[in-house]
């Protein structure tokens, strides 16, 4: 399973280039070992459940319309990225794993352990980028949280240029 992660509403060339290398690499390992491809992009619209109750409350059919329109610019997002990679040349491969691309509403903590389980996969490739707090300083505080969240193997890829904040001591 590949996770990839993007915001459609902050496009970012880093965040671009580094959901390529995962696919990349996801369609060259399922190739080599003639395994099922899973795509995964797990999203959520930002205060949905504040506008369904509380301070923010909006009409539901307003909250509808608001999930939805966030829901296509995630899916649009992701055919973009999926087209860029057989753009690429990767067409044939395309076509023959014959990739299953989950686009899951939720939080990617949780919803990228639970797809794990009920697909039952035995690698997951996905990108590290250490942001905030001691838990994100090597992994990224997602990667972090889905580790310890699942029982198989992990291939976690680093942004092009990554540098290792962590010295060795002389």
């Amino acid at each position: 399973m590949a996770a990839v992660d993007f915001d459609p509403f902050d496009n970012k060339p880093e965040e671009n280039a580094l959901n390529r290398r995962i696919l990349e690499m996801s369609a060259t390992l399922a190739l080599s070992d003639f395994s099922e491809l899973h795509i995964i992009h797990v999203w959520h619209a930002y205060g949905e459940s504040s506008m369904r109750s509380g301070l923010a409350y909006q009409p539901k059919a307003y909250v509808d319309d608001y999930v939805d329109r966030t829901r296509v610019n995630h899916q649009h997002s992701l055919d973009t990225l999926l087209a860029g990679i057989v753009d690429k040349g990767a067409e044939e491969a395309t076509d023959f794993l014959k990739p299953k691309v989950h686009l899951v509403k939720g939080f990617a903590k949780d919803m990228i352990p639970e797809m794990v389980k009920q697909q039952k996969i035995d690698l997951l490739m996905m990108g590290t980028v250490g942001r905030t707090g001691i838990p994100g300083f090597l992994m990224g505080n997602t990667a972090e949280t889905v580790l310890n969240k699942i029982d198989c193997s992990v291939l976690a890829i680093k942004p092009e240029g990554f540098v290792t904040p962590v010295r060795l001591e002389e």
